[in-house]
């Protein structure tokens, strides 16, 4: 009897959590292929548990109920039962019946906490973080300088970052860094484009990854104010190797123009960010190469019928060699190439007397014909779509900014300016793509969530108003989500809202056993008002169980130091704060909703029977 009893309650209670649950599979991106796992791992439990619950549990009840007869309650059970049967029949019952005399006061008044819930994201209090970032166990101090720069230069400069390292070690009591390495001659990071030559260099820092110890952004952070960058560095930045998508938390794309009009621009946006605190490693993929020298044709050398084409032959076969013959030599092909000498191709001086070939045979000095201008050229070219495009990056310090707000001020400041100014195009890339693909297909879910649980709930209830009474708790829940991450001190991630997700599915569980025994008891001819209040005094002691234990298992992992569990610590403070504060919600939202679902029914009835009269006409 029991099992039938509890077969719609219990089966609509998971087939809510299933639906909860079940829209985080259409999460693309990035994000879905790394937490995928976490609904298919729920849905596969709840089902286990359903077949566990009616197939398996009933069997064992049986057989240890016929064992023997149950053993005598002890007098501390017995105390707790007193006490409990105490404050629900002396507290809980008259509380339940003061709420339902003012069921909307009660209503407005869980709304107010939710408005003032939200208002600590608007405000600030609460930040959103797209994606935590977990400390990794190895930091990279990498250096790019100018192209000539000896091998000595750059060896004193790792030096130097070793020895600044140690003096950050020493400061934090030796228990930070495990060991260093110096990579000479070579640019290797996470993230960087790697490069190999006499001008890079790379220190490696392995650390000690102590739970008690500096998070990494604070010992990067007294590292760098002992660093003193020597003339002629281009690059230099501090990394390390973070959980989580690839990407980086701020990327600026920019598209169009030619790559002498990109590189400026991109050196605008750097030079903005540089002012935003908190902002590191700003850098773009269009690095300067070697020191160039840019050739034009002069207007005499115009007017004696050169090229640019002629002009490049000419120098080129000069510095590079001109083949004036082939032969071949025991099978091979030999070739016999005319150039300059090697000590004349080393001197900028050669330039100066370099005889030109004219059309009509004429010789002439080579700066008659042209002229000379010094620039950086370019490593190498990216185009996106036929067009050129360069990518602007960061980092962002979470201790210190925030990388949502930065974008966000940087697109309605910086951008519109400098895209303008040059005639370019421009795109947020990176971790902010994944966040606005993610929140997109998040907004499709909630739809497919809430539709799914309402037609489950209508089927269990038999009625199409009911529902709203439980679907209620959905968004009021939030209250208690966002209250406990600005209590914790927490940053919302995306986990945040994954634990959203599974705490609505959760959180209706209680509403739905409330609800359906409410609709036992009116089944039964019990009155509307009696009956809830009845029903909410019956269910009391299982619906603080249930939340109780749900609440008692997540708690380990709120104060749980390890790395692996800060990825999760988010959503156990969704679950845990939202289901403490959703527990006060079944308990006085959901009673109160059906008492003003009850309320306008009884109006509507008694409206509609009161227009059906037929008088009697006068005579």
């Amino acid at each position: 009897q029991g099992s039938e009893r509890m077969l719609a309650p219990v089966v609509s209670s998971s087939l809510t959590t299933i639906a909860a649950f079940s829209p985080l599979l259409i999460v693309g991106g990035v994000i879905g292929s790394i937490l995928k796992d976490i609904p298919i791992i729920v849905i596969c439990v709840i089902v286990a548990s359903l077949i566990e619950c009616f197939l398996i549990l009933p069997g064992h009840l049986q057989q240890s109920l016929n064992r023997g007869h149950r053993h005598d309650e002890g007098k501390i059970r017995q105390a707790l039962d007193r006490g409990f049967l105490n404050f629900r029949d002396h507290v809980f019952k008259p509380f339940v019946g003061v709420i339902l005399k003012a069921p909307a006061l009660t209503l407005i008044t869980a709304l107010t906490l939710f408005i003032l819930s939200v208002g600590l994201i608007s405000g600030g209090r609460v930040k959103f973080t797209f994606f935590p970032s977990i400390d990794g166990t190895t930091l990279w101090a990498g250096a790019q300088f100018t192209t000539g720069t000896t091998p000595d230069d750059v060896d004193r400069f790792l030096d130097h970052l070793e020895k600044t390292a140690n003096a950050v070690n020493d400061e934090f009591g030796g228990t930070v860094i495990r060991h260093t390495l110096m990579q000479h001659r070579q640019l290797s990071a996470p993230g960087v484009r790697g490069g190999t030559g006499d001008h890079y260099g790379t220190l490696k820092v392995m650390l000690t990854s102590e739970l008690d110890g500096p998070p990494n952004d604070v010992v990067i952070d007294a590292w760098r104010q002992k660093i003193q960058l020597p003339g002629g560095i281009e690059k230099f930045s501090i990394r390390q190797a973070q959980g989580g998508p690839p990407s980086k938390p701020i990327e600026i794309k920019l598209t169009g123009g030619n790559a002498d009009t990109l590189k400026a621009a991109s050196l605008e946006i750097q030079d903005r960010l540089r002012r935003y605190p908190g902002v590191s490693n700003i850098d773009d993929d269009l690095p300067f190469g070697a020191e160039q020298l840019v050739v034009r044709l002069t207007p005499q050398g115009r007017q004696l019928n050169l090229t640019s084409q002629q002009l490049a032959r000419q120098l080129r076969g000069a510095f590079e060699g001109r083949t004036l013959q082939t032969f071949y030599e025991d099978g091979i092909e030999v070739d016999v190439l005319l150039s300059l000498s090697e000590s004349e191709r080393d001197r900028l001086a050669t330039l100066d007397q370099l005889p030109i070939v004219t059309t009509s045979g004429a010789i002439v000095p080579l700066p008659v014909v042209a002229t000379f201008e010094s620039r950086r050229g370019l490593d190498e070219l990216r185009r996106t779509d036929g067009q050129m495009s360069i990518v602007v990056s960061a980092d962002v310090n979470n201790l210190i900014a925030n990388a949502s707000e930065i974008l966000s001020d940087v697109r309605t400041t910086a951008l519109p300016e400098i895209t303008a100014k040059f005639g370019l195009k421009s795109n947020i890339q990176g971790r902010a793509q994944d966040r606005e693909e993610t929140f997109a297909d998040m907004k499709v879910g909630v739809l497919v969530a809430l539709t799914m649980i309402y037609i489950i709930l209508a089927w269990v209830f038999s009625s199409y108003s009911w529902p709203f009474a439980v679907l209620i708790a959905i968004p009021l829940g939030l209250t208690g989500a966002i209250s406990g991450h600005w209590l914790m001190g927490l940053d919302l991630t995306v986990l945040s809202l994954f634990g959203f997700f599974g705490l609505s599915g959760i959180v209706i569980n209680d509403s739905i056993v409330l609800v359906d025994t409410y609709r036992r008891l009116i089944d039964a001819g019990e009155d509307h008002m009696e009956a809830i209040v009845k029903a909410s005094c019956l269910r009391f002691r299982a619906v603080l169980v249930t939340s109780l234990t749900t609440i008692a298992g997540l708690t380990p992992i709120l104060f749980e130091t390890s790395p692996q569990a800060q990825f999760l610590i988010p959503m156990a403070t969704t679950i845990v704060f939202g289901l403490a504060y959703g527990t006060v919600l079944v308990l006085m939202i959901v009673p109160s909703v059906l008492s003003l679902i009850e309320r306008n029914r009884d109006r509507t009835t008694h409206t509609h029977l009161s227009n059906s009269v037929v008088q009697e006409p006068v005579r």
